[in-house]
């Protein structure tokens, strides 16, 4: 498809992380045009015409609290679970891999069998697991959210299955659902393989969006991409508690528009 396989740096997160400014560019923009500076001033492509970046804020974020490269953002050396952002902040963090050696040293078919380690944060230096049972959603994330998806539990783990086409909900990448080559052989301990892309369309596992394998041991495929992020985490949720948020949401919204 013609797109980089190449990770975005761990230490910081655009917050919120789509963020648009009033006239419709996005962090990116900003950068490329030279419209700000990695210090939060205005850049040599800002012109005195285009008035203050506060004149271009949205709910009261502009690209110097928002972005990145301009100075702003979210820092992710500190303590901060970014997958509480992702698509609703509904979902429970049930599994932590470390940012430093192999895949999390369990092999239940993410079936939420395993306990291990005392149960910690998504920023944790040690690898931990509670039990869970049967959710409906996955959501899959390096520790620093830059690279993350959310897909139907039953695609992750329902059957066996060799290479093969599986859909995620949505990504990092994309904002709809697509398909991706993953693995979840029966005999293979270290299955599944999850991925934001095709399993192996990066060629090389350090520079892939690999997000989940399980008990390794020296198979190291895709802990460079792990390791460099602070870690992969695991977060599950059910389609009824994304329904009853959406619910009340739409019943605050209506009561607030009748008063």
């Amino acid at each position: 498809d013609g797109q980089s396989c190449t990770l975005a740096p761990a230490a910081c997160s655009d917050s919120p992380q789509s963020w648009v400014s009033a006239d419709g560019y996005v962090c990116a923009d900003y950068v490329a045009k030279d419209w700000c500076t990695p210090r939060g001033g205005y850049g040599s492509g800002w012109e005195s015409e285009y008035g203050t970046f506060d004149d271009w804020a949205v709910n009261g974020n502009s690209a110097v609290t928002a972005c990145c490269g301009c100075g702003g953002g979210q820092d992710l050396t500190t303590a901060y679970d970014c997958g509480s952002e992702i698509d609703g902040d509904v979902w429970t963090l049930v599994r932590h891999m470390k940012g430093y050696g192999n895949w999390g040293p369990w092999n239940d078919n993410l079936a939420g069998t395993a306990v291990l380690g005392v149960q910690g944060d998504a920023h944790s230096s040690h690898d931990w697991t509670i039990q869970w049972s049967a959710p409906d959603q996955f959501l899959f994330t390096f520790a620093d959210c830059s690279h993350w998806l959310i897909a139907e539990a039953w695609q992750v783990n329902g059957e066996f299955y060799g290479l093969a086409k599986r859909t995620i909900a949505k990504s990092s990448e994309q904002d709809s659902s697509y398909q991706a080559e993953w693995y979840n052989r029966e005999d293979v301990i270290y299955d599944p393989w999850v991925s934001v892309r095709d399993h192996g369309e990066c060629g090389s596992y350090g520079d892939g969006a690999m997000l989940y394998g399980e008990d390794t041991g020296d198979h190291s495929d895709g802990e460079n991409a792990k390791n460099s992020h602070g870690g992969v985490n695991i977060y599950i949720r059910d389609q009824s508690t994304t329904t009853t948020t959406s619910a009340t949401s739409a019943t605050s919204t209506s009561s607030t528009t009748t008063s």
